[in-house]
């Protein structure tokens, strides 16, 4: 959430459990915090999975009841992964931001890894943000290496505050492979700058140097 706000979204909404929202109202009181999704359909773009445990019922509210352009990380991809039928007749944007052992849930037949994403995503009609070392960007039809980020950012939460970023960018209008590809850089690109003096990237760092 914080992020999201940090990378410049003008109103940013964080839905959860009244206890997260609690913490959250102090750590990011920048935001609207509530735990009703009634007014979801006025927000630009949606963000679902961080934080997130065993909600496939929530993963398929939002996918099937809302037509935003969508980010899904973390848990929910794990959701996803069992029913990728959910991916059917969208028709919006959708990115996927896994990491390997995610990205081996939702594909559990891989050969070649890049080719077996690029493929995944030109058949599911999603962008797949593949992470790791040279992060892969690709709508299954054009694709894309960063040549940012380092080890140092293999810490929980580094993938948060991407997903956060990519979120605020399709917000804010950017389509959405250059969110992708934008967020993706610039976080890795923060990263490499506090590497250079710091043996671990925060995550927390890397938010407060998004502007």
């Amino acid at each position: 959430t914080k992020a999201c706000v940090y990378t410049g979204c003008g109103i940013t909404c964080l839905y959860s459990i009244d206890s997260v929202l609690q913490a959250a109202s102090t750590y990011v009181p920048e935001a609207i915090h509530t735990n009703t999704l009634s007014e979801i359909d006025k927000y630009q773009a949606i963000l679902i999975g961080c934080g997130l445990k065993d909600n496939e019922e929530l993963l398929k509210t939002v996918l099937l009841e809302t037509t935003q352009p969508l980010v899904i990380d973390a848990s929910s991809l794990n959701d996803l992964s069992k029913h990728l039928d959910w991916l059917e007749n969208q028709n919006r944007s959708i990115i996927l931001t896994p990491h390997i052992g995610e990205f081996k849930r939702l594909c559990p037949t891989i050969n070649d890894l890049s080719i077996s994403a690029i493929e995944f995503a030109k058949k599911y009609h999603v962008i797949l943000v593949l992470k790791g070392q040279n992060t892969l960007i690709t709508d299954g039809t054009n694709s894309y290496r960063n040549t940012t980020g380092n080890g140092a950012m293999a810490i929980g939460g580094c993938g948060d505050v991407l997903a956060g970023m990519i979120a605020s960018l399709l917000a804010q209008g950017y389509d959405p492979i250059t969110s992708a590809k934008n967020a993706v850089y610039l976080h890795g690109l923060i990263g490499d700058k506090i590497a250079k003096d710091e043996y671990t990237v925060i995550p927390s760092k890397i938010i407060d140097l998004i502007p």
